[in-house]
């Protein structure tokens, strides 16, 4: 991130769980969409050019969050995620 943070303004969010995010605690299971809901209320309002990484579940969640927020990203980097059948869920043939 530092490599970055002299050319973009950096937002770094830990998921439910993770380090001093609390856990996940409703008694229905997690879903990505929670996990994105999660990630979508730490963005800025008025910004229309995101770009969004995630790293292996982080990269799923992405995912999820670039099929709710759509023309907002402007790209989506994605190191080692997993379903990748959620951008052919969402019209992404292409892309998957």
């Amino acid at each position: 991130m530092s490599d970055l943070e002299d050319r973009f303004r950096l937002i770094a969010v830990n998921l439910f769980g993770y380090r001093r995010t609390p856990a996940w605690m409703a008694n229905e299971s997690q879903t990505l969409a929670d996990q994105a809901g999660l990630i979508e209320a730490a963005l800025p309002k008025r910004c229309d050019k995101i770009c969004l990484v995630g790293h292996s579940f982080g990269g799923s969640v992405a995912m999820k969050l670039a099929s709710r927020i759509g023309q907002r990203v402007d790209k989506l980097i994605l190191l080692e995620p997993n379903p990748f059948y959620l951008l052919k869920q969402h019209g992404r043939t292409k892309a998957f």
